[in-house]
C-alpha cells in the first residue's frame, strides 16, 4: 500500500482548492485516503509551496461564500426538523461571522464618545492628549459606520 501523499502535485493542490471553493473543510477533504494529511496541506500554504498559499487563500474565501449560499438554503427549507436546522443556521452563520467579519458578521453602530474636557488646571498637554483622544474616537466611529454601509 503506498499510503497517503505527502510531495506536493499541481493535480492535488487543484483538486483540494476546487473542493475547499465547494465549500468543503480541509478536515473533510483529508480524510480521503487519496489526500494528503492535514498538516502536510497546511505546511504547504505556510510555506508556499509552489504557489499554493494563494491559491488555498482564495479556495478558502470562495467556499466561505458557499457556506453563505448553504445558510440562504437552510433559512429558506422546508424541513421537518426545526431546531437541526436552527443549530445548523446558527453554526454556519458564526462560523462566517468569525472567519470574515466585514462581509458576515454583525454590522457595529458605535455613537461617538463626547468627553467633556475641564478647562480649569489643566496643561496644554494634558488639552492635546484628550483632544487626540476625541479625534481618534470619532475617526473609528466614522470608519465603523462607513464599514457597516458598505456591508448594507
Amino acid at each position: 500500500m503506498a499510503g497517503r501523499p505527502s510531495i506536493y502535485s499541481d493535480e492535488i493542490s487543484v483538486e483540494i482548492c476546487r473542493r475547499l471553493a465547494g465549500g468543503e473543510s480541509l478536515r473533510a477533504i483529508c480524510r480521503d485516503d487519496v489526500m494528503p494529511a492535514e498538516g502536510t496541506v497546511r505546511g504547504w500554504a505556510i510555506d508556499d509551496r509552489e504557489g499554493f498559499s494563494a491559491h488555498y487563500a482564495r479556495a478558502r474565501d470562495i467556499g466561505l461564500d458557499c457556506k453563505a449560499d448553504e445558510v440562504m438554503e437552510i433559512a429558506f427549507s422546508d424541513s421537518e426538523d426545526v431546531q437541526r436546522d436552527r443549530l445548523k443556521f446558527d453554526a454556519v452563520r458564526w462560523y462566517l461571522s468569525k472567519l470574515a467579519p466585514k462581509r458576515y458578521g454583525e454590522a457595529q453602530h458605535h455613537e461617538p464618545v463626547f468627553v467633556p474636557i475641564e478647562t480649569r488646571d489643566v496643561n496644554m498637554i494634558d488639552l492635546a492628549r484628550r483632544i487626540a483622544w476625541v479625534l481618534t474616537q470619532a475617526a473609528e466611529a466614522k470608519q465603523i459606520e462607513g464599514q457597516a454601509e458598505a456591508v448594507e
